[in-house]
């Protein structure tokens, strides 16, 4: 895992008739450092998922001022997504990843979610996705 902290949460179910105890994990660190942004592809996206535009970010400096620009010039709604994202150089044993300032999600391995699979694991919502790949 990358720098991480786990946190005690209890959980209501809708009736508030029982409490579960749980952990919420906080990933701390995220993987903007490996992004290949020469083969990712960006884009300016409005809430629910509204394409406004695809970007070509060159760099993590890039990624910082587009962020500022559409700070800037749409509404407080409007984010930088991510339509294609390749990784680089990523540690072996990373299981979880965030990719911090242009996605919310939390990803995992194929080995970590067939695992979380086999073990029927609840409370957590496990969507495959095609738009992240590693090299």
């Amino acid at each position: 895992l990358p720098i991480h902290r786990f946190y005690p949460a209890k959980v209501y179910n809708g009736q508030l008739t029982g409490t579960y105890d749980y952990f919420w994990l906080q990933i701390g660190e995220g993987l903007i450092n490996y992004i290949d942004y020469e083969n990712s592809v960006f884009k300016i996206e409005k809430a629910f998922d509204v394409t406004i535009k695809e970007l070509t970010i060159e760099s993590k400096a890039d990624l910082f001022n587009q962020i500022q620009m559409v700070r800037d010039n749409y509404s407080p709604t409007t984010r930088i997504s991510i339509s294609k994202i390749v990784l680089k150089d990523l540690p072996k044993n990373f299981d979880l990843i965030k990719i911090e300032r242009v996605d919310s999600n939390i990803f995992m391995s194929q080995r970590l979610y067939e695992a979380l699979n086999d073990l029927k694991a609840t409370g957590i919502d496990l969507i495959p996705i095609d738009y992240i790949s590693i090299r």
